[in-house]
């Protein structure tokens, strides 16, 4: 099972959007994450869920975990690069803000 090279991701979610970041799972090789980028008024990453599907012989996005929104395209590649570290807490308190930070996330950069 290749990983990068072997993603089928839809045209409709490429439109406007860039393949910024791919992980894929040492424990479930079945499993990855797909980060796409797009520029609206803010910098948005999309982090999909992909799954490999072994009748296509291809990782297909099945689900939008999160989007997150920077101010400055730095700040989302600081994230970017900041995101394989980041602890699973971590990640469920990103995902459920109580409140939104005043920097976004000011601790993880």
């Amino acid at each position: 099972m290749k990983n990068e090279n072997n993603i089928a991701i839809p045209a409709e979610l490429l439109q406007d959007r860039k393949v910024e970041i791919t992980f894929f799972s040492e424990i479930k090789k079945n499993l990855g994450i797909l980060g796409l980028s797009e520029q609206t008024d803010a910098y948005v990453l999309h982090l999909y869920r992909l799954f490999y599907n072994g009748s296509k012989g291809k990782f297909e996005p099945i689900q939008q975990l999160e989007a997150f929104q920077f101010q400055t395209e730095s700040q989302m590649h600081q994230f970017i690069d900041n995101l394989p570290n980041i602890s699973a807490l971590d990640m469920i308190l990103l995902m459920n803000p109580s409140a939104p930070p005043r920097e976004p996330f000011s601790f993880l950069m």
